[in-house]
């Protein structure tokens, strides 16, 4: 440790770097939502053929993946307590082990069971501890660049989704055409190795705080923060300052709290949280399976494959214009995560009822149009919407709302197979997810309503 000579004006604090090693975690949030969340964009392309020989296409579709978004969601409960007693590094790689173990056993299933089992649950463990791991990280890194980073990464992902279907129909009549489905994921499972990487560069934020003076003139028995490297901080030095007096030195973004709880279920019983959380895990949900089952509806409409490809395509395109966009704004401006998720809530219930209207190629591909450029409102914001509104409580908030989103993901995917069941009809289907966004913006309408009426009554 080297100390400076110089005489110290004032105290410092420290902060996030804004960057530096944040760019590295946020290479590492693209690269995992690259080989674990991408792919599901062509999950039909994927398994249609597999389930439709072993039963019903769509009921495989939803139950396969309800399973992977409920067991992802519950593991947030398990991934906040592991986040409170080990690193960011050890929980993602951990998650990396069983995402590739789910990856490479998948490549064996005969039956809807086995899928479930190797994709549901152990891909669906895997990424519900890498998904708050590098989450939490990279919203320990930023503070002022958050909107922007995670903009830049979603836009980043979104190139991924628009090349992904068609790598991997090239890839699939490449590589053999009697054994195309299995030899396709023996090659996603490889992809997935990728994620230990990723993981492993998810270092402590305190290796790289940066100190700022505060202004506040220094008495002499305060700890000279300028002479003390912040990598070089042990967690009994953090912990001391955090747990010193009022007038003590604050570190700002720093990855240990004085709040000790394993988790704080308090947050339940805030009306405020669970009005956000529901309306965030309905829309996440709803995306989700529309994205899943989207190639499918537009086959059923008996629409070939080239038109299809150009269908997502657009679709796709248009949600990575809007990415763009926004992580334009973001830079110069700042933006009210929340009333950008719920007019993009908003919006695409419109959007989605208008899309059933007509089935002709010319209105399809306009409305996807349109909703690929929406689906931005609902991805890019979402857990900036949590650590915008519960900064310094982010990893107990956003694994909560995983539970939420578990719960709402389990009856989603059951709900969507009883409705088809019954009606024998995809636009039904997709009343059902457009039920979910309306039932997110009117509740938040109203709360955000109240807020106003409220604050008037005060003034």
């Amino acid at each position: 440790m080297v100390l400076r000579k110089e005489p110290m004006n004032g105290e410092f604090k420290l902060v996030p770097p804004e960057g530096g090693w944040g760019y590295i975690v946020t290479v590492s949030v693209i690269i995992m939502h690259l080989v674990t969340i991408v792919p599901l964009a062509a999950f039909g392309l994927l398994y249609g053929q597999f389930l439709s020989s072993i039963g019903d296409e769509t009921t495989g579709t939803t139950l396969s993946n309800g399973a992977f978004n409920t067991v992802q969601s519950f593991t947030g409960l398990a991934t906040s307590f592991l986040l409170k007693k080990f690193s960011y590094r050890k929980v993602g790689l951990a998650g990396a082990i069983f995402f590739s173990l789910g990856a490479f056993s998948t490549i064996f299933v005969e039956n809807l069971s086995q899928l479930i089992v190797t994709f549901g649950i152990l891909e669906g463990l895997g990424f519900g501890l890498m998904y708050p791991a590098v989450v939490s990280a990279i919203n320990s890194y930023f503070e002022i660049r958050l909107n922007l980073m995670m903009g830049i990464a979603q836009t980043f992902i979104t190139v991924g989704s628009i090349v992904c279907p068609p790598s991997i129909a090239f890839l699939s009549e490449s590589i053999g055409f009697r054994f195309r489905f299995r030899n396709t994921l023996t090659v996603l499972a490889g992809l997935t190795l990728l994620n230990f990487a990723a993981m492993g560069v998810l270092q402590p934020v305190k290796w790289h705080m940066k100190k700022v003076p505060t202004g506040i003139n220094k008495r002499p028995d305060r700890i000279p923060l300028d002479a003390i490297p912040s990598r070089d901080l042990s967690d009994a030095t953090v912990e001391r300052l955090l747990n010193s007096k009022t007038d003590s030195p604050k570190i700002v973004g720093s990855d240990k709290k004085q709040d000790v709880k394993i988790l704080d279920f308090g947050l339940l019983k805030d009306p405020k949280y669970l009005n956000m959380s529901i309306g965030l895990s309905l829309c996440f949900t709803a995306d989700l399976a529309f994205v899943s089952i989207i190639r499918m509806i537009l086959n059923n409409l008996n629409f070939d494959s080239v038109d299809i490809t150009v269908m997502m395509m657009v679709y796709f395109t248009s949600d990575l214009i809007s990415r763009i966009a926004f992580s334009v704004v973001s830079y110069f401006c700042t933006v009210k995560n929340r009333y950008v998720f719920l007019t993009g809530s908003t919006l695409t219930a419109i959007f989605r009822i208008v899309f059933i209207f007509r089935d002709d190629y010319t209105w399809k591909i306009v409305n996807l149009g349109i909703l690929g450029f929406l689906r931005c409102f609902i991805q890019t914001p979402l857990a900036l919407v949590i650590s915008e509104e519960y900064k310094d409580n982010f990893s107990t908030a956003l694994s909560l709302f995983m539970v939420v989103s578990g719960t709402v993901s389990l009856a989603f995917g059951p709900l969507m197979s009883y409705v088809k069941a019954i009606t024998h009809s995809d636009a039904m289907v997709i009343h059902v997810l457009t039920m979910a966004y309306l039932i997110c913006s009117i509740s938040w309408i109203v709360e955000l309503v109240y807020k106003k009426i409220k604050e008037r009554r005060k003034t």
